[in-house]
């Protein structure tokens, strides 16, 4: 799961690489946002597999990355108290930043 300090929330799993619009089918370089935060649940499917995290950090401005001990693709049903102390850790960092 990735949550940027925008409140952007996308699943890696579904997120779409190119710009829509005026340059519709063009490749991002990278998205322009504060801060990006990556939850890696350990029983997420992703058909592509994980991207590594230096792919990421191409693209997105990384401000924190977890490996999730448990959970899985619906992780805010399977593991909400995991999840909701890593958005709250990561947007006090922001938000003292």
């Amino acid at each position: 799961m990735m949550l940027s300090a925008a409140a952007a929330v996308q699943r890696r799993s579904g997120r779409r690489l190119y710009v829509v619009g005026p340059a519709f089918g063009q490749l991002l370089l990278f998205v322009a946002v504060p801060a990006t935060l990556l939850a890696v649940f350990a029983n997420e499917l992703v058909p592509e597999g994980r991207p590594p995290r230096e792919w990421v950090e191409r693209m997105y401005a990384v401000r924190r990355w977890t490996e999730m001990p448990r959970g899985g693709h619906f992780a805010a049903l399977e593991e909400p108290e995991l999840l909701l102390a890593d958005v709250r850790s990561f947007f006090r960092e922001v938000r003292s930043a």
